[in-house]
Protein backbone atom coordinates (compact mmCIF):
# COMPACT_ATOMS: atom_id res chain seq x y z
CA UNK A 1 0.00 0.00 0.00
CA UNK A 2 1.33 3.77 -1.00
CA UNK A 3 1.78 5.84 1.90
CA UNK A 4 3.22 9.56 2.12
CA UNK A 5 6.50 7.95 3.71
CA UNK A 6 7.19 6.09 1.28
CA UNK A 7 7.97 8.64 -1.77
CA UNK A 8 8.50 11.60 0.51
CA UNK A 9 12.06 10.05 0.95
CA UNK A 10 12.57 10.14 -2.93
CA UNK A 11 11.95 13.85 -4.09
CA UNK A 12 12.01 13.58 -7.70
CA UNK A 13 9.66 10.17 -7.62
CA UNK A 14 7.27 12.39 -5.20
CA UNK A 15 7.33 15.38 -7.90
CA UNK A 16 6.58 12.58 -10.22
CA UNK A 17 3.47 11.71 -9.04
CA UNK A 18 2.37 14.59 -7.26
CA UNK A 19 3.48 17.63 -9.08
CA UNK A 20 4.40 19.24 -6.04
CA UNK A 21 7.75 19.05 -3.87
CA UNK A 22 7.82 17.70 -0.72
CA UNK A 23 8.01 20.86 0.42
CA UNK A 24 5.39 22.61 -1.13
CA UNK A 25 3.10 19.75 0.20
CA UNK A 26 3.79 20.23 2.94
CA UNK A 27 2.98 24.00 2.81
CA UNK A 28 -0.36 22.74 1.55
CA UNK A 29 -0.84 20.53 4.25
CA UNK A 30 -2.12 22.44 7.15
CA UNK A 31 -4.58 24.52 4.82
CA UNK A 32 -5.85 20.90 3.56
CA UNK A 33 -6.05 19.42 7.41
CA UNK A 34 -8.58 22.54 8.04
CA UNK A 35 -10.28 21.39 5.40
CA UNK A 36 -10.30 17.76 6.10
CA UNK A 37 -11.86 18.88 9.83
CA UNK A 38 -14.18 21.34 8.78
CA UNK A 39 -15.51 18.57 6.54
CA UNK A 40 -15.76 15.90 9.57
CA UNK A 41 -17.49 18.47 11.58
CA UNK A 42 -20.38 19.08 8.93
CA UNK A 43 -20.58 15.65 8.44
CA UNK A 44 -20.93 14.40 12.03
CA UNK A 45 -23.97 17.10 12.48
CA UNK A 46 -25.53 17.54 9.18
CA UNK A 47 -28.06 14.57 9.69
CA UNK A 48 -29.57 12.00 11.73
CA UNK A 49 -26.53 9.27 11.83
CA UNK A 50 -27.66 5.33 11.29
CA UNK A 51 -24.63 4.75 13.57
CA UNK A 52 -22.82 6.51 16.45
CA UNK A 53 -19.86 8.33 15.43
CA UNK A 54 -16.31 6.02 15.03
CA UNK A 55 -19.32 3.04 14.11
CA UNK A 56 -19.32 1.18 10.72
CA UNK A 57 -16.08 0.46 8.16
CA UNK A 58 -12.74 1.55 9.25
CA UNK A 59 -11.35 4.41 6.49
CA UNK A 60 -8.50 2.92 4.83
CA UNK A 61 -6.49 6.50 4.18
CA UNK A 62 -6.01 7.63 8.00
CA UNK A 63 -3.87 10.47 7.80
CA UNK A 64 -4.38 13.40 6.13
CA UNK A 65 -1.26 13.22 4.73
CA UNK A 66 -2.01 9.90 2.69
CA UNK A 67 -5.30 12.16 1.89
CA UNK A 68 -3.50 14.56 -0.01
CA UNK A 69 -1.09 12.58 -1.75
CA UNK A 70 -4.21 10.13 -2.87
CA UNK A 71 -6.32 13.26 -4.18
CA UNK A 72 -3.10 14.33 -5.86
CA UNK A 73 -1.76 11.34 -7.72
CA UNK A 74 -5.10 11.01 -8.90
CA UNK A 75 -5.00 14.24 -10.29
CA UNK A 76 -1.56 13.98 -11.49
CA UNK A 77 -1.86 10.67 -13.71
CA UNK A 78 -5.64 9.74 -13.66
CA UNK A 79 -5.75 6.28 -13.27
CA UNK A 80 -8.60 4.13 -13.31
CA UNK A 81 -10.19 3.96 -9.83
CA UNK A 82 -8.98 0.20 -10.04
CA UNK A 83 -5.52 0.78 -10.31
CA UNK A 84 -5.72 3.85 -7.64
CA UNK A 85 -7.40 1.26 -5.12
CA UNK A 86 -4.94 -1.24 -5.48
CA UNK A 87 -2.41 1.22 -5.08
CA UNK A 88 -4.24 2.55 -1.50
CA UNK A 89 -5.00 -0.49 -0.42
CA UNK A 90 -8.97 -0.57 -1.17
CA UNK A 91 -11.34 -1.55 -3.88
CA UNK A 92 -12.26 0.45 -7.09
CA UNK A 93 -15.65 1.84 -5.29
CA UNK A 94 -13.74 3.10 -1.92
CA UNK A 95 -11.32 5.08 -4.95
CA UNK A 96 -14.61 6.73 -6.16
CA UNK A 97 -15.78 7.73 -2.38
CA UNK A 98 -12.34 9.00 -1.56
CA UNK A 99 -11.90 10.89 -4.82
CA UNK A 100 -15.43 12.43 -4.38
CA UNK A 101 -15.50 13.17 -1.19
CA UNK A 102 -11.71 14.20 -1.31
CA UNK A 103 -11.82 16.62 -4.43
CA UNK A 104 -13.75 20.03 -2.74
CA UNK A 105 -11.55 19.63 -0.18
CA UNK A 106 -9.00 19.89 -2.33
CA UNK A 107 -10.06 22.57 -4.28
CA UNK A 108 -10.56 24.76 -1.68
CA UNK A 109 -7.06 24.33 -0.10
CA UNK A 110 -5.41 24.97 -3.23
CA UNK A 111 -8.01 28.08 -3.67
CA UNK A 112 -7.12 29.50 0.26
CA UNK A 113 -3.23 28.92 -0.23
CA UNK A 114 -2.90 30.74 -3.73
CA UNK A 115 -4.97 33.76 -1.74
CA UNK A 116 -2.85 33.25 1.42
CA UNK A 117 0.30 33.20 -1.27
CA UNK A 118 -1.02 36.74 -3.19
CA UNK A 119 -1.39 38.35 0.43
CA UNK A 120 1.87 37.85 1.44
CA UNK A 121 4.01 38.89 -1.61
CA UNK A 122 1.35 41.83 -1.36
CA UNK A 123 3.25 42.80 1.49
CA UNK A 124 6.93 42.18 0.31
Amino acid sequence: MLTYETPKKKPGRFLALTSLTVEEFEELLPTFKKGWQTDVEKRATAKRRKRKIGGGRKPTLKSPENMLLFILLYFKIYPLQEVQGTLFGMSQGQANDWVQRLTPILQLAVKRRSAFTRTRASYT
